[in-house]
């Protein structure tokens, strides 16, 4: 889900006298509009875990860091249980919140992309299948799950949008976590993969602003350091769609937290529509694919950039 999708549209009548105040009172129902959208759109994940806000419930052993920027090819968290008779990795799921049938078909779509070039697929859950992956929409719960595989029901969040208002002349529209963009997202954090700026060598290719950050959420802009780190020898990928946009958690939405050192990809970060191929060679990568995005593959090696 990005943060700059979610706006506040302001309808005020101005006179020539009243522009000034108009101004200053339009900028300060933008910033409780901005803040009020930070709280309930759940847009970053803590480095605990615990679940407070953000769309990771963190699931990393502290002392052995089994989760990393992908997972390994090795890791426990794979789903690697159960296969089809093409030999595509299996994950169960089913859907308990009520999406519409544009949403649902939205969510086939996602799923159907991630299968279609890797050898990972989603499939519906069968009776005895005790591991698998629920996905809900409930209100106020925002975009959220956990990486990988863990035993037992495993909740994937997509609440659906909703429009409120924040003061006279000004409604906050949030349009949920179900466009394709947020739904292969999480998808992609079930199957294994983190976000890019988390990667332990981000400070090479991207600034962060900590001065922008809203005072408490300064931890959410964590890495994970090298030792526990997998990056598959990828380089940095400005168009990933496990990205965040340069605004993610700023204390105003005109305020940037995540700059590219490479300046041409500041406004490109967090805006991918669809997953990249560097997304797709992690996954196949992670669960030893012998043919990623229609074409033969040798996974890459557990190796730290």
């Amino acid at each position: 889900m990005n943060l700059s999708d979610l706006k506040c549209s302001l309808i005020l009548s101005k006179s020539s006298s009243s522009i000034e105040t108009e101004d200053n009172e339009e900028e300060e129902k933008r910033e409780r509009a901005w803040k009020e959208a930070l709280k309930k759109s759940k847009t970053l994940d803590l480095l605990q875990q615990r679940r407070h806000t953000g769309d990771i419930v963190q699931l990393w052993d502290e002392e052995r860091m089994k989760m990393r920027n992908a997972l390994r090819s090795d890791s426990n968290f794979r789903w690697t249980r159960i296969r089809d008779k093409y030999g595509k990795y299996v994950i169960p799921f089913i859907i308990t919140g009520r999406f519409t049938r544009r949403q649902r078909a939205t969510i086939k779509k996602a799923m159907d992309k991630i299968s279609d070039n890797t050898c990972v697929k989603f499939r519906p859950r069968r009776r005895n299948e005790n591991d698998y992956v629920d996905i809900q929409n409930k209100i106020n719960e925002g975009c959220y799950t956990t990486v990988g595989q863990i035993r037992g029901r495993q909740v994937l969040m997509l609440e659906s949008g909703w429009e409120e208002s924040c003061g006279w002349g000004c409604l906050l529209t949030y349009p949920g976590c179900t466009d394709h963009s947020t739904v292969i997202h999480e998808l992609m954090h079930k199957v294994g993969l983190w976000h890019e700026q988390m990667r332990y060598d981000r400070d090479k290719y991207i600034k962060i602003h900590w001065e922008n950050i809203i005072p408490g959420l300064e931890n959410q802009f964590g890495k994970i350091g090298q030792i526990q780190s997998t990056t598959y020898n990828l380089p940095y990928d400005y168009t990933s769609v496990m990205q965040y946009k340069k605004n993610a958690g700023a204390r105003k939405e005109n305020l940037v937290t995540m700059e590219t050192l490479d300046k041409r990809y500041t406004d490109v970060i967090g805006n991918s529509k669809d997953a990249s191929p560097e997304d797709y060679k992690k996954i196949c990568s992670i669960y030893k694919c012998n043919k990623c995005m229609g074409k033969k593959f040798k996974p890459l090696k557990n190796r730290r950039r």
